[in-house]
């Protein structure tokens, strides 16, 4: 059993970080886009954006001047984690259970904030995104190609609409993280009936009885 975390608005409010430093980066070549027009590019990579942008090799020096401002705006637009995320994955790593990011991201912007929060020791492994775009059903076939397992035995841990899309195309079962917004709570309930969570809380009850019902059906076999 594996079971993979995307990172962006799942395990903590990121895309104030990005935005920001996204924002501060285009200013260095003369062009201004607030969050709405940033959103939009949204799909490819912070690099792969980027390069949308300014072109590939522009593109390719402002990320090494983006991943700066990652770093030095961490403390300041991404301070923490979610509450109970810690938990979560301690509770995994306690109980042996595969556990890797899957996110539409950068690698170097994953580990950067895997070192700020101490918690690469959670993860077995990233599976990033692609400068090109979306890469998330792939991804998933490799995980579960990766560990050797079928796509059943493999949980997906999102919060938008764009992770529901990616799993029903890969047949990955999905948990969804509404966080008490009402509105994504009543679209998702149509998408992903059954597996809307509001917290880290209600998630982890349910992830719990995942690992119980899958030790069962490994006992039977």
């Amino acid at each position: 059993m594996v079971i993979a975390f995307d990172f962006d608005g799942t395990l903590g409010a990121s895309f104030g970080l990005i935005c920001y430093c996204m924002a501060e980066t285009l200013k260095k070549y003369d062009i201004v886009y607030d969050r709405e027009a940033l959103f939009k590019y949204f799909g490819p990579t912070e690099k792969g954006i980027l390069i949308r942008i300014l072109g590939k090799e522009k593109g390719e020096k402002a990320f090494k001047e983006f991943l700066k401002c990652y770093e030095e705006n961490h403390t300041k637009y991404l301070p923490k984690l979610f509450f109970g995320v810690k938990r979560t994955l301690k509770y995994l790593k306690r109980h042996h259970i595969t556990t890797i990011l899957l996110t539409g991201r950068s690698l170097e912007t994953s580990l950067i904030s895997f070192k700020y929060f101490n918690i690469d020791q959670y993860f077995d492994s990233v599976f990033a995104g692609s400068i090109e775009g979306v890469n998330k059903p792939e991804n998933l076939s490799l995980a579960a190609k990766k560990y050797n397992i079928s796509k059943e035995e493999l949980i997906y841990i999102g919060d938008s609409s764009k992770d529901i899309e990616s799993c029903k195309i890969a047949g990955v079962k999905l948990l969804s993280l509404t966080f008490h917004n009402k509105k994504k709570k009543a679209r998702f309930a149509d998408l992903n009936p059954g597996n809307i969570y509001l917290n880290y809380f209600q998630l982890l009850r349910r992830i719990k009885k995942e690992i119980k019902n899958h030790q069962w059906e490994e006992r039977k076999e």
